[in-house]
């Protein structure tokens, strides 16, 4: 019985494709560091001034830390690692029928394409974890900032400082 490979890609599409994600990942990184960070440390600094949809500030971000990142990191997680998964696991072999690969691979079926389909899934489930384990700590932060007395001259003469504060 011969080993069957999978197909591979060309070396001007494993070049190509290596550049384009190094100049993604700087991109990622440069909107980060220019825009997301700042705006995240001023939201931070004045989130017990604002109100987001009617939700205070304070408790958006706490839910967000705790809750949102864990679970936009398990989608993200999902809609990468884990559609392959489910891939494998529907086609019974790995690597899927039609996918391509870097380097030699043999194509592996039955139980082990079953077990590397499953592991491909298994790392949405950390994420999921820590959101369902944030969620009460979350409630617990914002109930504790809620309930601590801010309406005290310095911080409401602050909130009033910045909700006159120009943009720009």
């Amino acid at each position: 019985m011969s080993t069957e490979y999978a197909p591979e890609y060309s070396t001007a599409y494993r070049v190509r494709f290596i550049a384009l994600g190094i100049v993604f990942g700087a991109c990622v990184v440069a909107v980060s560091q220019l825009w997301l960070f700042p705006a995240l440390k001023a939201f931070a600094e004045t989130a017990h001034c604002r109100d987001v949809f009617g939700i205070p500030g304070s408790s958006v971000l706490a839910y967000g830390m705790f809750v949102g990142l864990p679970l936009f990191i398990a989608v993200s997680i999902a809609f990468t690692i884990g559609l392959r998964g489910v891939r494998i696991l529907l086609s019974g072999q790995v690597p899927p029928p039609g996918e391509r690969v870097f380097k030699k691979t043999p194509i592996r079926r039955a139980q082990r394409a079953k077990l590397v389909g499953i592991l491909h899934l298994l790392p949405c489930a950390l994420p999921i974890a820590i959101a369902i384990f944030g969620y009460p700590q979350a409630a617990e932060l914002s109930a504790t900032i809620q309930r601590k007395n801010v309406s005290t001259a310095v911080d409401a003469q602050n909130c009033r400082k910045l909700q006159f504060k120009p943009h720009g």
